[in-house]
């Protein structure tokens, strides 16, 4: 087990990482929505999907995965402007993005509770610019850097 999965494992233990990175790998349906944090544990996912293509998801789902993990948390509130929903079969996970932290929270859809959180710092302006392509209209996206 490589130290990536064992922190994620920690992090999320009743998520399985392999089962979780291979549905995003290959998702049947990609979905983003706009997602606002409601109180400091607490994200709301907001209506409205967008679809996004399976290549534009891949990609996404690439540049996140690819990054090496650092020891550690981080100092920020997590606050999630722009969420992905992944679904294959009966399977569904939601994938909120913090661009303040550069940090992902992957977890089921519709949970409340935390899941897998990673981080992207190298790849900050890749996943900035695949979000913004998912959704070209988000005005909440326009500023970020």
């Amino acid at each position: 087990m490589s130290l990536t999965f064992a922190l994620l494992l920690l992090a999320a233990p009743q998520l399985d990482p392999k089962e979780v990175f291979a549905l995003l790998r290959s998702p049947a349906k990609v979905e983003s929505f706009a997602a606002v944090q409601k109180t400091p544990s607490r994200f709301e996912i907001l209506p409205r999907p967008q679809a996004v293509d399976k290549v534009a998801a891949f990609n996404l789902v690439t540049a996140i995965l690819e990054q090496k993990q650092p020891l550690g948390g981080k100092a920020c509130g997590f606050q999630p402007v722009v969420a992905f929903r992944f679904s294959r079969a009966n399977k569904t996970f939601d994938l909120l993005i913090c661009f303040s932290c550069q940090q992902v929270l992957i977890r089921p859809a519709e949970s409340e509770g935390m899941g897998i959180m990673l981080y992207f710092d190298d790849a900050a302006e890749r996943i900035l610019s695949l979000t913004r392509t998912a959704r070209p209209d988000d005005p909440r996206l326009k500023d970020l850097k």
